[in-house]
């Protein structure tokens, strides 16, 4: 909202979020210092408390209701490990540019950008008329797409949305540039093509086994706090683009 992308209306989600999850968090200490405060007869016990909440004390257990910035669970099952409103679980991937494994959540940045990642469905990175190619399409070339609407013309492409693919086929099935234009971004004053947005599912953690991402593709939008936004199918450009309505401002 400071930079100018989003409206005032933001800050009335603050505590609506934030009010039930400090409740958690208190519930939590007391149960902890409760715990913590008379001799323990059993010293295993703080280990066993501290395991169970694991998740918990690591911020994957918060999770916000549908609001201005979190859509509704009507698609979560295209991507059941992606919890809508519960803060974005990684896993690794293999970035194709330069065959790097990686975990694709440390590409992340505390930069302001909201997240797409587009999981790509079982029709090969050739096929033109596969749904992937036309979302990408839709979203380089639509006036109603976010990324036409929202970014700065005389900003970075990727200055408010960095969208990334993840295919399912193996990287030595397909070349980089077989993914669409939209996953290059022309970035910086030289406006140099950005090539670290294409990815592949591994064969030994398989993110689409492991994140229960639908074999026919979906579309997981994730916050600039790296909580999940959206679940959508991927066909569905028109949802994608209702997401952003009053959520950003165009410039």
């Amino acid at each position: 909202m400071l930079s100018g992308r989003a409206p005032e209306s933001l800050l009335r989600t603050y505590h609506d979020e934030h009010y039930p999850a400090a409740a958690n968090l208190i519930a939590f200490d007391k149960g902890w210092s409760t715990l913590m405060a008379p001799q323990l007869e059993d010293p295993e016990a703080v280990e066993r408390y501290y395991v169970a909440a694991e998740e918990f004390t690591a911020g994957f257990l918060t999770e916000y209701k549908d609001n201005l910035i979190t859509a509704g669970t009507e698609h979560q099952a295209l991507a059941s490990g992606f919890p809508v409103g519960c803060r974005f679980k990684s896993d690794i991937a293999l970035r194709r540019c330069d065959a790097v494994t990686t975990h694709i959540g440390h590409e992340h940045s505390a930069d302001g950008r909201w997240r797409i990642y587009v999981f790509a469905g079982q029709a090969t990175p050739q096929d033109s008329d596969s749904a992937l190619n036309k979302w990408a399409q839709w979203m380089e070339e639509s006036e109603d797409s976010p990324l036409n609407r929202f970014t700065p013309e005389d900003g970075d492409r990727n200055a408010v949305f960095d969208i990334k693919a993840i295919y399912q086929q193996h990287y030595h099935s397909f070349d980089l540039f077989d993914a669409p234009e939209v996953f290059f971004p022309r970035v910086g004053p030289y406006k140099l093509q950005n090539l670290e947005n294409v990815w592949t599912a591994l064969d030994s953690q398989d993110i689409f086994e492991s994140r229960g991402i639908s074999r026919d593709g979906a579309i997981v939008v994730v916050r600039p706090d790296q909580y999940v936004a959206a679940v959508l199918p991927l066909e569905d450009t028109a949802a994608l683009a209702e997401f952003f309505n009053g959520k950003l401002l165009e410039p």
